[in-house]
């Protein structure tokens, strides 16, 4: 019987020195996890601090800045682009839809812009796509968050040589436009040729008095190109000049003011961008979303205004260009002799092939 008493009371003390073990190792765990937790909640926090520190950016004209770790309005944690002496607001999906309710949109003009749009998109409905049946044509989306939606209508016209004045007649309330890509290979013929067309086209809209802005030629990775076309014809001196005479064009048409620009170049020309391009000309979801922010803080800049009393940088009016600089026929787009031949000889090359197919 005393045997069967100790051995019970031995059983007993092993059982309460075990779950006072178990009962330490958990109290030790979770006050590390917590400790852990917090000391993350604490640097999250220091980001965010950090970053509303700095003023807005007063436009969305072309910055300096890096790639960091951030978070939206939300919380949500994202990859955002932050310039060195401002930031743009990381509008979360309601923010975005709260903005943009009620507003008519309509994008047009070549691929760059049509994925800024579907970055845009995203930050409303993160399930948005768009049907690649669609992607070379016109097509129409309505937008919905909570109780909020807007209209988003894409045209495609990479060359603005289709008929475009329809666009304008429209519905919308809000035009966004950006070409040149296309006009550096396809349908272009010199800097003059791209000038003019650049002038024509935003004094016929100006004329319209209507809101529109330009979204600028993004830096394009061209060594990562596909094609020996896209890589003849986009080299960093060509880009510069495109964007430069595109950018000049309408700023000269818009009474020397720069509220209309949404410039992602400076933004896009880093090594995080060029390893977010797959073909050399378009970027991951990562790149477009922020384009899609930089809009939206174009788009929504009054709203920004009246929602957050927030200290705002002033806007730039740096001309992006002399106005009186005129190109005349003959000039060529600052590449050397050698170069331009052949950037000429592959588009002659494309052409043919093109006409050959069409033939068939």
């Amino acid at each position: 019987m005393k045997m069967n008493m100790t051995r019970f009371s031995l059983a007993i003390g092993l059982l309460v020195f075990g779950v006072v073990l178990v009962h330490l190792w958990m109290t030790t765990t979770l006050s590390v996890e917590l400790g852990l937790s917090v000391e993350r909640r604490r640097e999250q926090k220091l980001v965010v601090i950090s970053k509303e520190r700095k003023p807005l950016c007063g436009d969305t004209t072309a910055r300096k800045g890096e790639w960091k770790l951030g978070t939206d309005s939300s919380g949500v944690e994202r990859q955002i682009y932050e310039p060195d002496e401002c930031r743009y607001h990381q509008f979360s999906g309601v923010e975005a839809a709260k903005c943009l309710d009620g507003k008519k949109l309509a994008f047009s003009g070549d691929s760059l812009i049509r994925y800024a749009l579907r970055g845009l998109n995203r930050i409303v409905d993160p399930s948005f796509n768009i049907d690649p049946a669609y992607g070379q044509k016109e097509f129409t989306d309505t937008l919905t968050h909570h109780n909020y939606s807007y209209v988003a209508h894409y045209k495609w016209n990479p060359c603005a040589d289709l008929p475009w004045e329809s666009l304008l007649e429209g519905r919308w309330d809000t035009y966004l436009f950006g070409f040149g890509i296309w006009k550096m290979q396809r349908c272009f013929e010199e800097p003059a040729k791209f000038q003019t067309t650049v002038k024509e086209f935003a004094a016929a809209v100006e004329a319209r008095e209507k809101k529109w802005g330009w979204f600028a030629m993004h830096t394009l990775p061209w060594t990562k190109c596909k094609s020996e076309l896209c890589v003849k014809c986009y080299p960093p001196v060509r880009q510069q000049l495109w964007r430069s005479v595109s950018t000049t064009s309408v700023y000269c048409s818009r009474n020397n003011t720069r509220d209309w620009l949404v410039d992602t170049h400076e933004m896009t020309d880093n090594n995080f961008s060029y390893e977010a391009s797959h073909d050399g000309v378009h970027f991951n979801e990562t790149i477009s979303s922020m384009q899609g922010q930089m809009i939206l803080n174009w788009l929504c800049g009054d709203w920004l205004r009246t929602q957050f009393k927030q200290p705002e940088l002033s806007p730039s009016n740096t001309p992006p260009g002399d106005c009186a600089m005129q190109y005349t026929p003959g000039d060529k787009s600052l590449l050397s002799e050698a170069e331009e031949i052949a950037c000429l000889k592959k588009k002659k090359k494309h052409l043919r092939s093109k006409k050959k197919r069409k033939k068939r």
